[in-house]
């Protein structure tokens, strides 16, 4: 098992970038092995943190609409980024194909003229693994461990 400790500060909306980085320099050394300075406001303040820990694991929070740049994996990799994450751009896509959909469905009473942007049921099984979970579920099955009462 590992165990990994990673710091967190919030301290450059607030206090600044050169504050967000000594916070962190204190978290490195009592014992944070990844560094997460949230809301890097530009490209040249993820070079800077980067500068701070050229050998530090870290972690860059990518967030559509939020104050870090959008800035490419591969180009994040390069400046010491071990961890990239995306945390709404799942929730945005959805929440932007579900307001579509309830416009959809007020102007026209029906999904029909939406249906090219849905998954098809077949492939939402799949996507699912409904396959694998009924296979699952019949191994378990009372009448397979003669656990049937009558």
């Amino acid at each position: 098992m590992i165990f990994l400790i990673m710091s967190r500060t919030d301290a450059r909306a607030v206090y600044g970038l050169d504050d967000a980085i000594e916070r962190s320099k204190r978290y490195k050394a009592a014992g944070a092995d990844l560094i997460f300075i949230e809301a890097p406001q530009s490209s040249a303040e993820l070079e800077t943190i980067h500068e701070a820990f050229p050998n530090t694991p870290m972690m860059a929070n990518m967030i559509e609409d939020g104050k870090t740049p959008l800035t490419k994996t591969e180009d994040l990799e390069r400046l010491g980024f071990n961890i990239v994450v995306h945390p709404n751009a799942m929730t945005y896509t959805q929440t932007y194909a579900e307001e579509q959909l309830v416009k959809t469905l007020q102007r026209d009473g029906t999904t029909k003229a939406y249906k090219s942007q849905m998954i098809t049921f077949p492939k939402f099984n799949e996507f699912v693994g409904l396959d694998e979970v009924n296979a699952r579920d019949a191994t378990y099955a009372p009448e397979k461990n003669g656990t049937v009462s009558h």
